[in-house]
């Protein structure tokens, strides 16, 4: 009976090992798009949350958008644009505070939730 019994918990411990890799949870990810960034912009990335108090992840999660790559529409919501296609950003999701960098930056996960978009300088 305990060989059963330790079996099962082997199998529960892994289980829940390929829920948490394979559940769309934004796993960080350092491309090296970042590698040059001052420690304290590196900061002011990590302390970055939602209007939910979900923090946006930390800085290597986050993808540069170009120029051409996010807009306003009409209604003046954001919208951003991912392999061609342009997807609304949930307002909620909008960060309203000055972008220290200047460029746009969106906090996606593989599946495609929305956590964080940094609009660039509007100025």
């Amino acid at each position: 009976m305990f060989p059963l019994i330790r079996g099962l918990i082997a199998v529960a411990i892994m289980g829940g090992f390929f829920i948490a890799v394979f559940s769309g949870v934004a796993l960080p990810k350092d491309n090296g798009q970042w590698e040059k960034v001052p420690p304290q912009i590196r900061e002011w990335f990590r302390g970055l949350k939602n209007d939910q108090g979900v923090p946006c992840c930390s800085e290597a999660d986050g993808h540069q958008l170009g120029d051409d790559d996010w807009k306003i529409d009409d209604s003046g919501r954001f919208l951003v644009r991912l392999d061609g296609r342009w997807f609304q950003v949930p307002q909620d999701k909008v960060l309203n505070i000055p972008n220290r960098i200047g460029v746009a930056i969106l906090w996606i996960s593989t599946d495609g939730h929305i956590y964080c978009f940094l609009p660039a300088s509007l100025s």
